[in-house]
């Protein structure tokens, strides 16, 4: 939690916002299926399934969500469409950044390099990842951990939670990335000034902040084992 002062893949994401509670999303046969675990300098630990298809050449982290209503909405509207507004902002920071690009080591890989873009679904889902959705005044810091997360409307001031900071907290649900920011109580921390998303982003810029390439780097070793013969490495895309 960082404080203030501290076409078709369209029509697929709106339908995640309303899938079935207990349905997760379809997998094709040319597609697997891994489960895999992050843990923070927190030691909070999160799971998303990566599912990567090595016909299509697609790499897609989902994590199912269990949305939990709290503190006062105008309508169910307002609601719903505070649960697209959190998606859709930890989308435009996640989605499409970076991808695999497998090159060959052996004769018997072949010569063309494989380039698998990296997408993200967040579903709904009964049993799946708990986060309470806050709305109205009083409201708080937006977290994640082990156990769930909360999200919310306004801060603790009472002015309007920004985009970046629900995308921010994505980066420790779907990413299991640590926060990069000074805490006295994890004084151990590996802080950095480079824009990322995960530091301080306030006092570094919103604009320019971004999820880095060290956030993406476990999902390269996970793929590369799917991929004998080459050599798997992160680049932008």
């Amino acid at each position: 939690m960082l404080q203030r002062t501290a076409g078709n893949r369209a029509v697929q994401r709106a339908l995640a916002g309303v899938r079935a509670p207990g349905a997760a999303p379809m997998v094709s046969r040319q597609t697997t299926r891994t489960p895999i675990s992050e843990t923070t300098d927190t030691g909070n630990q999160y799971t998303q399934d990566l599912l990567l298809n090595k016909t299509a050449h697609t790499i897609e982290i989902s994590l199912g969500i269990n949305w939990v209503r709290q503190g006062t909405w105008a309508s169910d509207a307002a609601y719903e469409a505070f649960i697209r507004r959190v998606k859709t902002a930890a989308y435009s920071y996640l989605d499409n950044k970076f991808k695999v690009v497998c090159t060959p080591n052996s004769p018997a890989a072949g010569s063309a390099p494989i380039e698998l873009p990296i997408t993200f679904i967040l579903y709904n889902y009964a049993t799946g990842y708990t986060i309470d959705a806050h709305g109205g005044t009083p409201g708080a810091g937006s977290a994640m951990a082990t156990a769930g997360g909360h999200v919310h409307e306004f801060r603790a001031d009472g002015t309007a939670e920004v985009d970046i900071t629900y995308a921010h907290e994505f980066g420790h649900a779907v990413l299991g990335a640590s926060d990069e920011y000074a805490n006295p109580a994890v004084p151990g921390r590996v802080l950095t000034n480079d824009h990322s998303i995960m530091a301080n982003y306030y006092s570094q810029g919103i604009p320019q902040a971004k999820f880095k390439a060290r956030h993406f780097q476990h999902i390269v070793t996970e793929v590369a084992k799917a991929f004998a013969g080459y050599t798997c490495s992160l680049r932008p895309m």
